[in-house]
């Protein structure tokens, strides 16, 4: 199985997936403002770039990320980062095959209903499409909430 690409964790994929559908939803404001966060991560996908050259490596992209959240517990930092790639990961599948979400690793990275799509190639873009797309928007919810947990940390200390 090769949903993620880090050492093992002490979750499965499929118990991290239920942690990020979980997770509060922010406000569209928070999860674009966090989207310059998350591309921290996908800058280490090759697949993510037109030229399929990855803008930095996977372990600094990693560092970069959990660099943002310096006031959060170590666990919970972890946590969340490996939510937050997890969705990532996923959603660089979507960007290397087209029609990824007919072929997806596990059903759990299936998040549309198929019933809502024909069976047309414009359809079948479609879903793969708006699959990758609440894919990328779960990642932007993780990273999020990591920020406004952070922030709350700050203002804790304060």
């Amino acid at each position: 199985m090769e949903i993620l690409q880090f050492p093992a964790r002490k979750h499965a994929p499929a118990e991290l997936t239920k942690a990020l559908l979980a997770l509060p939803r922010q406000s569209s404001k928070a999860r674009a403002a966090a989207s310059s966060i998350t591309e921290l991560l996908r800058d280490a996908c090759e697949g993510y770039w037109a030229d399929g050259f990855a803008r930095a490596g996977g372990a600094e992209s990693e560092q970069r990320f959990r660099a943002m959240l310096p006031l959060l517990a170590a666990d919970r930092i972890e946590h969340l980062t490996q939510l937050t790639l997890l969705a990532v990961r996923v959603e660089m599948k979507h960007w290397g095959d087209p029609e990824y979400v007919f072929a997806a690793d596990t059903a759990d990275e299936v998040l549309i209903d198929f019933a809502a799509y024909t069976d047309t190639d414009e359809d079948r873009l479609e879903a793969s499409q708006d699959n990758r797309n609440l894919w990328a928007d779960l990642a932007d919810n993780a990273t999020a909430t990591a920020l406004e947990e952070n922030a709350a940390a700050l203002s804790q200390a304060a």
